[in-house]
């Protein structure tokens, strides 16, 4: 593809020389200012986001703890409560862990498979942000 040609100024032909970004063009000369922009916005935005995020995160969690000390397990009754999020936590980690051991050099991408795991039997559950429920993971039991 051809760029089109610019002004001629004392002979020389500006042709614009662009870089593509998120899809779009943006001219040589604006990506030093677009870019000194881009740092300074987000100097200035830091301080208000990292805070919302921070509190956005504990509502979460505080609203994941309340479902599981409402939920009882389906396969052995038991009531959930917070130990079966620090048991779904330390199972992730443990599973995290025998992936770096098989394959250490790799990057990966990991989607968390549970939020709850009852301590009793070992039943997996994922988090329903909508309903603001645990369900029940299909086929995914420790004790299977």
């Amino acid at each position: 593809m051809a760029f089109p040609r610019g002004p001629s100024v004392a002979g020389i032909v500006w042709t614009p020389v662009t870089f593509t970004q998120a899809g779009g063009a943006v001219p040589a000369l604006l990506a030093g200012p677009l870019l000194v922009l881009a740092m300074v916005l987000l100097l200035f935005t830091l301080p208000v986001t990292l805070p919302v995020v921070a509190l956005l995160h504990k509502r979460d969690r505080a609203r994941l703890r309340t479902a599981a000390s409402r939920t009882q397990c389906v396969r052995c009754g038991h009531m959930l409560g917070p130990a079966a999020l620090d048991a779904a936590d330390a199972a992730e980690m443990e599973a995290m862990a025998a992936l770096r051991r098989q394959h250490p050099y790799d990057r990966m991408r990991i989607v968390r498979r549970s939020d709850a795991r009852c301590v009793i039997c070992g039943t997996d559950y994922r988090w329903d942000e909508r309903r603001r429920e645990l369900h029940l993971v299909p086929g995914r039991s420790s004790s299977e």
